[in-house]
């Protein structure tokens, strides 16, 4: 269709984009299922990377807004 109707095409790759976001705290998780290490289950995991607040905050700028039926 964009080839078609000759539209511009923009990607963003909102992985990559979006993965290194900053924490503004220390945060830690317990391990996700399936994911605990053999005889590690009582470690939790510290998060390095915080990447829905920046994501959040660039698609607010681009003029997007939350859904209200669906945080």
């Amino acid at each position: 269709m964009v080839v078609i109707c000759q539209w511009p095409l923009y990607q963003l790759d909102i992985k990559n984009t979006f993965l290194h976001g900053v924490l503004e705290e220390e945060i830690y998780m317990e391990q996700p299922p399936r994911f605990v290490a053999q005889g590690e289950s009582g470690l939790v995991c510290k998060l390095h990377r915080a990447w829905f607040g920046k994501f959040s905050h660039v698609m607010q700028n681009f003029g997007l807004k939350h859904c209200e039926a669906d945080h």
